[in-house]
């Protein structure tokens, strides 16, 4: 839905700031990038009312987000691996939502996906805490 558009902005800008955090005139540049491109996806998906743009783009952020965390995550990172199966894991919701798949009328794919969403977003968070551990403790 649209308020997707908002996680997927942020989860890209976190990502810029992470992989060009030394360059900041290019840093400033991917970030205007970031926000265009992102006034221009809501746009249209609001002019034409079509929502698989949106979910198009916030796949591609994720996916940007994963492949930079285990990148990190095989140089030694504590914190990245865990982020990066989070990550992993809610493409897993996806999938249980496009195959519609469910265990009965009373736990379907909706209720499933946001079990999944869950576990992937504490796998995300005690990432982020080790992270933050590390970096205060610098």
């Amino acid at each position: 839905n649209l308020s997707s558009i908002g996680s997927s902005f942020f989860l890209l800008l976190a990502t810029i700031e992470k992989v060009r955090k030394e360059d900041l005139v290019l840093l400033r540049k991917l970030h205007i990038l970031a926000f265009i491109s992102t006034l221009i996806v809501t746009s249209i998906t609001l002019t034409f009312n079509d929502f698989s743009l949106i979910r198009t783009y916030a796949g591609a952020v994720i996916l940007m987000a994963l492949y930079w965390h285990y990148a990190t995550f095989r140089q030694g990172i504590l914190g990245s691996g865990q982020i990066a199966f989070g990550l992993g894991l809610s493409m897993l919701s996806v999938l249980v939502h496009v195959l519609k798949f469910s265990i009965s009328d009373y736990f379907n794919f909706k209720d499933l996906g946001h079990v999944i969403i869950l576990i992937s977003l504490s796998f995300i968070f005690m990432g982020a805490m080790n992270k933050t551990r590390i970096a205060t403790a610098e």
